[in-house]
């Protein structure tokens, strides 16, 4: 990623409290920090098998990243997360 991008990883929301639009609007909350800091492109990534995060993220209008932009984000990565957009 450039150095003009913010990342949100690892958020987390009590499996207790999931499918409550709790991640959803955590999300949105981040992302409009995120944009008020100055951040034109925020990315987010998640471990391919986290369906409730990928819900959250989506549900939150993120959208996945082409193939090889993904391949270009998971060089040197202990794992081939997915990448989603945040929408602008």
């Amino acid at each position: 990623q450039d150095e003009g991008e913010a990342e949100l990883a690892r958020l987390v929301v009590d499996p207790s409290h999931r499918d409550l639009g709790h991640g959803r609007r955590l999300v949105a909350v981040l992302l409009a920090e995120a944009r008020r800091l100055g951040w034109d492109d925020v990315w987010l990534r998640v471990a391919p098998d986290n369906e409730p995060a990928m819900h959250a993220y989506t549900a939150a209008g993120c959208e996945r990243a082409a193939p090889e932009e993904e391949a270009s984000f998971n060089v040197g990565q202990p794992t081939a997360f997915v990448w989603l957009r945040a929408p602008r």
